[in-house]
C-alpha cells in the first residue's frame, strides 16, 4: 500500500482537484462557492464523521496495482484490456459515448474488466449490464431533466436510486461480479479507497454505486453513508480514475480535459485528447457536473465521446470499427 498526502495531490491540480470539486456548490447565477450552509441537523448527525475526516484527511491510501503510466495496447493484447472511468457528476454522457464506440469497435465486450469512481461507477456497472449506450443515454436524459426541474442538492441519491432500479436488469449482480469494479472511500480509521467487485444481490450493486457517488453533504444532505456496516463516501475523493486490477493494459477515460488534471497521469481518452480546441472551460464543466446542462449539450457530450472512442480505436489498433470479434 502507498500513502499519498491529499494536500500534495490538491496543490498539483490546476483547477483544484476534482475530489475537492465535489465539495463545491453552484448558485443559480452560475457562481461556484464552498458549501457553507451545512444545516444544523446534518452537522449534529455527522459531527463525529467530520472530525475523523478532518483529522485524517491528509492520509489517503491507494492500492499499488493502480498504474499511472500511459499504456498503448497492441492488436494482439486486446484480451488484456481494462478500462477505468472518471468521476464527473452529470458529465457522464461523455463516458457513455466512449463506451458505445468501444463496444461497437469490438474492443470492449461483456467480459471486459472495468472500474469507475462516482459517476464513473454508473458507467462501469452499465457497461456490464447488457444495456446499449442508447438505453443508458435515455435514462441519463430523463434523470437530468428531473435534476434541472427540481434541483440536485440533497436529492441526487433518491432520484439516482430510482433510475438505477428502473433500468438495471434483475441479474446485474451476476453480470458485474469480477467484471465491474466500483470505487468507494471508507471513512475510518483513515479515508481509504477500495474497489468493490463482488456483489451479493441487485440491491448490493445499486447501494455500491450510490456509495461511490456520495458527494459529502451535497448528495443527500449527509456527510457519509453506511455501506456494508461502515461509513463511506464518494470514491472520486481518493481515486479520480481507478482501473481494474489484473489487466495487462489499463485505459483511463476522463470526462474532464486531461490537460486540466495535472495530478492524473496516463489518461488515454478525454474531451481534449483528440480536440485541442475543446471549447468548454473547466469552470463551466464543473457547473454542469453539479447541475446538468441542457439536453442538446448532453447529447453533444455523448456524441463527442463516441467520436473520441472511435478516434482512440483508430489510433491504437488496426481493427475495423465494425469488427465484432476484435478481441479475438
Amino acid at each position: 500500500m502507498i500513502s499519498v498526502p491529499l494536500a500534495t495531490v490538491s496543490r498539483s491540480l490546476q483547477y483544484r482537484p476534482l475530489p475537492c470539486m465535489l465539495l463545491y456548490s453552484r448558485q443559480k447565477a452560475g457562481h461556484h462557492r464552498m458549501c457553507r450552509n451545512w444545516g444544523a441537523k446534518a452537522r449534529n448527525e455527522h459531527a463525529q464523521d467530520t472530525l475523523a475526516f478532518e483529522n485524517n484527511r491528509t492520509d489517503v491510501t491507494y492500492d499499488t496495482e493502480f498504474s499511472v503510466e500511459p499504456q498503448v495496447p497492441s492488436d494482439s493484447n486486446l484480451h488484456g484490456l481494462g478500462f477505468g472511468f472518471s468521476a464527473g457528476g452529470m458529465l457522464f454522457p461523455y463516458l457513455v459515448g466512449v463506451v458505445g464506440a468501444l463496444r461497437e469497435s469490438g474492443v470492449m465486450t461483456d467480459g471486459t474488466k472495468v472500474a469507475g469512481s462516482s459517476a464513473g461507477s454508473i458507467v462501469a456497472v452499465a457497461s456490464s449490464s447488457g444495456l446499449t449506450s442508447e438505453e443508458v443515454m435515455t435514462a441519463c436524459l430523463e434523470l437530468a431533466e428531473d435534476y434541472r426541474i427540481n434541483g440536485t442538492r440533497g436529492r441526487m441519491r433518491e432520484r439516482l436510486a430510482l433510475c438505477l432500479d428502473r433500468v438495471l436488469p434483475e441479474d446485474i449482480h451476476h453480470l458485474c461480479n469480477g467484471v465491474a469494479h466500483v470505487g468507494v472511500t471508507k471513512l475510518l480509521p483513515i479515508p481509504t479507497f477500495k474497489l468493490i467487485n463482488r456483489f451479493s444481490s441487485r440491491e448490493d450493486v445499486i447501494d455500491a454505486v450510490l456509495t461511490s457517488c456520495h458527494i459529502p453533504w451535497y448528495f443527500d444532505g449527509k456527510f457519509s453513508t453506511n455501506f456494508r456496516g461502515s461509513l463511506h463516501y464518494d470514491g472520486g475523493l481518493t481515486n479520480l480514475i481507478p482501473v481494474p486490477p489484473g489487466v495487462d493494459t489499463a485505459i483511463k477515460i476522463s470526462c474532464f480535459p486531461s490537460q486540466k488534471l495535472r495530478a492524473v497521469q496516463g489518461v488515454a481518452v478525454s474531451p481534449d485528447s483528440f480536440d485541442e480546441d475543446f471549447p468548454h472551460p473547466m469552470s463551466q464543466l464543473l457547473a454542469w457536473a453539479f447541475e446538468p446542462a441542457d439536453e442538446p449539450m448532453l447529447i453533444d457530450l455523448y456524441e463527442r465521446g463516441r467520436r473520441d472512442g472511435f478516434a482512440w480505436h483508430s489510433r491504437h489498433t488496426n481493427l475495423e470499427p465494425s469488427s465484432r470479434d476484435a478481441s479475438a
